[in-house]
């Protein structure tokens, strides 16, 4: 009897984690943050530092220098039960700001299917590393 109540409370804390979004995972669609740019930062330094930015953590999937727009491959993250997948897409405008947006899903093995939304820490990071640089 105890190896029985032993098994399903294991089973309980189990299904109850398998459900649990990643840490800072928000499942609503991931909208553009902007980050300003100083005045004497250009469209070629500003396209240049987005790509220098990205690419040190993600591998850019397509980036198209003229039109300041980059996406990049998704990337596993987490381990077990916490497994999660990210991208990051950039666009340096005209208008002397450079927008990002960090798309994350996660699998939600209970609903067995994934969940679109976004990393608050993933996101942080990014903006933080732009502005550090652009600014």
């Amino acid at each position: 009897m105890k190896k029985i109540l032993k098994t399903l409370v294991i089973l309980m804390v189990f299904s109850l984690t398998a459900c649990t979004a990643p840490r800072g995972f928000v499942a609503q669609p991931a909208g553009w943050n902007t980050v300003q740019m100083r005045k004497s930062v250009n469209h070629e330094k500003a396209w240049s530092i987005l790509v220098s930015v990205v690419s040190d953590d993600y591998d850019i999937e397509m980036m198209d220098s003229e039109s300041g727009y980059l996406r990049t491959n998704w990337r596993q993250e987490g381990q077990g039960t916490q497994v999660w997948m990210t991208r990051i897409i950039g666009k340096v405008e005209i208008n002397g700001t450079t927008r990002i947006k960090v798309e994350s899903k996660y699998y939600d093995q209970i609903l067995a299917r994934w969940v679109n939304g976004y990393n608050t820490f993933t996101t942080t990071k990014i903006n933080d590393d732009l502005s550090g640089r652009l600014m």
